[in-house]
């Protein structure tokens, strides 16, 4: 089943997350053959080069790539999409008119405004009909809500649910937002996102998040909260559990000397 169907028919979904934009590291992901890779243009120096090598290797594996552009910029997200990515991912997301200008931006017209050009997505002009004609109901748009003012408008964020495939709770950026940044166990962040959680099952949207420290059991607690689907960790947490695990063993043969 394709992504956006999966999507639409809130069935699970897991993605991988490259914050490194190591070529190597993305193709090792791809292989484990995730149902979409993550890129995240937000938090990291990866530039638009190398967004177009990982979209690339998608393409070989079959996998679609959806970029997290830093925010709701036109030019990038344009050459992002002309660099034949599936879709986006749009961090912080607060209003009804944030989707409008994302649709306008993102979508051909009649429905938006995204210009018509030669470039890699349509395999530079050869497949250019087939992919200008099936863009609008094909491409994948994916909005975080990361902050109290988003959480209070999502219902009428959702009012364009028609455009939107999933809502995204980005963690780090919506206990921040509460002053309590990291600190997924207060009540106050996790009644937020039961609140958000809620919002999209009303209006039968699918639900994400970003899990950390993906196990069995954290993957089940987050399917048994609502969400149906989950990003398990990146390329930089991984690194970071085995530099942390490492330093451990490292500091116990040293205490020996």
């Amino acid at each position: 089943m394709e992504l956006k169907e999966k999507l639409k028919r809130r069935r699970k979904v897991f993605g991988c997350w490259t914050s490194t934009g190591d070529e190597s590291v993305v193709e090792m992901f791809l292989y484990a053959k995730f149902d979409f890779l993550g890129v995240d243009l937000e938090h990291s120096t990866i530039d638009l080069n190398k967004t177009k090598n990982i979209i690339s290797l998608c393409e070989k594996y079959k996998v679609p790539c959806l970029p997290r552009v830093p925010g709701i910029d036109s030019s990038l997200i344009r050459r992002v999409l002309d660099a034949g990515a599936s879709g986006i991912i749009v961090p912080t997301v607060e209003t009804e008119s944030d989707v409008n200008k994302l649709i306008e931006i993102m979508k051909y017209p009649p429905l938006g405004r995204r210009g018509y050009g030669i470039s890699k997505a349509s395999t530079f002009g050869n497949k250019f009909n087939e992919y200008t004609r099936n863009w609008n109901k094909n491409s994948i748009l994916v909005i975080q809500i990361e902050n109290l003012r988003g959480a209070n408008n999502l219902k009428k964020i959702l009012s364009k649910k028609k455009e939107i495939d999933a809502v995204m709770i980005g963690p780090y950026d919506l206990s921040g937002s509460l002053g309590m940044p990291g600190k997924f166990n207060n009540k106050t962040f996790i009644n937020l996102t039961k609140k958000i959680i809620k919002e999209c099952h009303a209006n039968k949207m699918s639900v994400g998040i970003h899990e950390v420290n993906p196990s069995k059991q954290n993957i089940n607690k987050l399917t048994k909260l609502g969400y149906n689907f989950m990003v398990l960790s990146s390329d930089i947490f991984l690194l970071l559990d085995w530099t942390r695990n490492i330093s451990k063993i490292l500091n116990l043969f040293k205490k020996r000397k």
